[in-house]
């Protein structure tokens, strides 16, 4: 009866190692870090004023020097979708041309992100609203290791990818503008917003890769990090919008994204972890410099690795198999002896 009893305990320890492997789970962040705009740069005098993307309630810490002085501001709030909130911070009278502006903000959501959020321009010449956005280029398609978000288990995993790198060409109408665009990428007419962590996105109004620039991906193949792309010939447009206007567009780029034949071939990557691959598609080609920023010298795929997050499901697998497999060895030497 006894033997009988241990054999049920292991048993148990079985299911709850495997309870414990699904379980594994990235807890998401209470709110998103707050963000500013412009980025620095330029602003032209007739721009509305600073713009302030925050998700958190509560009152504002922000100040807004002009010149080296404080200056009073109005604000202005506009409700955003995803529950984000815009808050326009204006001086009174406007801003002046060739004046220094430095924006302080006292982070109210800085679980992924610093205490204190800081951004310094300058106040150039009026200019018109942009009249169109400008126009899309792309690098050499890469082959390497690319460091996705993933909810297997931890916040990121590095997984064998192939990707293309797409970078704006602002017009000469939206250059004055610049600083102060949200960005956004459609593939195939849906949004496109990767990070390679799950529990860390980036700033409002730009890519994981930064402002007016993105990276669009095929696993090869996947395994735990979140899906990009499929093999094949996507577009891509990327949009902006100023403040509260209208929405600007690329025309759409046409992209031939591929694991590749050659990726799977033994061959030492290039400098930065990734190789090039041929493209059979009509996107323009660069330089492959560009994309390999993020890609991290390996010749096999990665599990995820644990990172800030807090992840459900601490005791792994093996030692609770371990532990159900003794169990049950000294159930069976004690039949046996007996």
């Amino acid at each position: 009866m006894r033997t009988w009893k241990l054999v049920v305990a292991a048993l148990i320890g079985v299911s709850i190692s495997s309870h414990a492997q699904r379980a594994q789970a990235c807890e998401a962040l209470p709110c998103n870090s707050d963000s500013l705009l412009p980025a620095p740069g330029k602003i032209p005098a007739n721009a509305d004023g600073v713009l302030l993307f925050s998700d958190a309630s509560g009152p504002m810490q922000v100040t807004v020097e002009i010149d080296g002085k404080p200056t009073a501001v109005t604000e202005r709030f506009e409700s955003l979708k995803g529950g984000r909130g815009r808050v326009v911070l204006a001086p009174k009278g406007g801003f002046r041309e060739g004046a220094k502006v430095k924006v302080d903000n006292v982070n109210r959501c800085n679980a992924d992100g610093p205490p204190r959020i800081q951004v310094s321009f300058e106040v150039g010449p009026k200019a018109d609203p942009p009249k169109d956005l400008g126009k899309l280029s792309a690098q050499q398609a890469q082959r390497g290791v690319l460091k996705v978000g993933t909810a297997s288990g931890s916040c990121s995993t590095e997984e064998q990818a192939a990707w293309i790198d797409v970078e704006l060409d602002l017009s000469p109408s939206a250059k004055p503008w610049s600083s102060l665009l949200e960005y956004s990428t459609l593939v195939d007419g849906k949004p496109w917003q990767k990070s390679d962590s799950i529990n860390v996105g980036p700033p409002h109004g730009q890519s994981w890769l930064g402002r007016a620039k993105d990276r669009i991906y095929v696993l090869c193949p996947r395994e735990f990090g979140f899906p990009g792309v499929t093999e094949g010939e996507h577009e891509v447009v990327m949009q902006a919008r100023l403040g509260g206007g209208n929405v600007l567009s690329t025309p759409a780029l046409r992209i031939d994204l591929r694991c590749g034949a050659s990726a799977a071939s033994p061959h030492a990557p290039a400098a930065g972890g990734a190789e090039p691959v041929p493209t059979s598609g009509a996107s323009p080609t660069a330089t492959s410099s560009a994309g390999t920023d993020t890609a991290t010298p390996s010749s096999a795929t990665s599990k995820p690795t644990r990172c800030g997050c807090r992840v459900a499901g601490e005791r792994g697998t093996s030692e609770w198999t371990w532990a159900a497999l003794g169990a049950l060895a000294l159930a069976l030497g004690r039949r046996r002896r007996s």
